[in-house]
């Protein structure tokens, strides 16, 4: 696993496009890798919005919930009732899809990998016709997932040393 991530770190910081045997272990490793379980602070927005809506606003939250309730109740990128155990499943898909496109990057300063692919989430008004994924090899975790209407309409100019491998 280490190695993998040192091999990311090691792509972001030279610009390098990786092997296609590269790639293909960088891509098995987003593919298995756990979503990011540190438990964060959510923003006061969001907590804020709960309450408006009449849910409990918790203080201490994981970011993978975090990040899949901000998908279902502010984006509507996935259908209320959506596990994280779907989320995840849904995440996973788009690392194994046929016409994945892969990316590695600078994004405020940790090396990462994002994988886009079409999307098979449909249905909910935010939804989108791609799925991005990021992992973080700092953490050798996914950090998040959300739709998108392609890559333009992810990077920008907090994206650093941005190398598209596919």
């Amino acid at each position: 696993m280490a190695d993998v991530d040192e091999l990311i770190i090691e792509l972001v910081e030279s610009g390098r496009k990786a092997t296609e045997e590269e790639l293909a272990r960088i891509v098995r490793q987003v593919a298995q890798a756990p979503l990011a379980s540190r438990t964060i602070r959510p923003p006061r927005w969001w907590r804020e919005a709960l309450i408006r809506r009449g849910e409990a606003a918790p203080t201490r939250v994981s970011a993978a919930e975090f990040h899949l309730r901000r998908r279902i109740d502010v984006e509507e990128q996935w259908p209320a009732g959506t596990t994280l155990a779907q989320y995840e499943s849904d995440l996973r898909r788009v690392c194994v899809h046929l016409s994945a496109r892969v990316w590695t990057y600078e994004y405020f300063s940790e090396p990462c990998v994002g994988i886009l692919a079409p999307s098979h989430v449909q249905g909910p008004p935010g939804a989108r016709p791609f799925l991005f994924v990021a992992y973080s090899a700092l953490y050798g975790r996914l950090s998040t997932g959300y739709q998108a209407r392609g890559p333009e309409a992810i990077f920008d100019e907090s994206y650093q040393n941005l190398t598209q491998h596919r």
